[in-house]
């Protein structure tokens, strides 16, 4: 009987222990999927973010086109508010970011110059951010 006790002991013990570790050992491994997951996510934001800035990059070097040809100012002027005004995004790497325009000292395509410019900078922000 006696050898019974430390029999059940040692099963108890041992499952104890198993029991313990699994535990430790999931808790871990649950930390790494979740860094490597939030990983990803960062990686998607900045791909997006990158994606978003140079969609309006090509919609200024449109608007750059339109400034030779006979397209009356009001519209592309209309065209630049459009680019500047773009709809904020729910990604970390465009919250911040906001064109800034000189009007008062700078030509139509000046304009455009310097706001190609600002995406460039903030293409670079993202990609070198971290």
């Amino acid at each position: 009987m006696k050898n019974y006790k430390y029999l059940i002991i040692t099963i108890f013990l041992a499952l104890f222990v198993t029991i313990t570790t699994n535990s430790i050992l999931l808790y871990y491994e649950g930390q790494k999927t979740s860094a490597r997951i939030a990983q990803v996510f960062d990686e998607v934001d900045r791909k997006m973010a990158v994606e978003k800035l140079s969609e309006l990059r090509g919609r200024l070097i449109e608007v750059k086109e339109l400034l030779h040809t006979d397209v009356p100012r009001y519209i592309i002027e209309d065209q630049i508010n459009d680019i500047v005004d773009f709809p904020l995004y729910d990604n970390p790497y465009l919250n911040e970011f906001e064109f800034t325009i000189d009007y008062s000292t700078s030509s139509t395509e000046e304009i455009c110059d310097d706001l190609i410019a600002q995406i460039y900078d903030q293409i670079d922000v993202i990609w070198f951010s971290n």
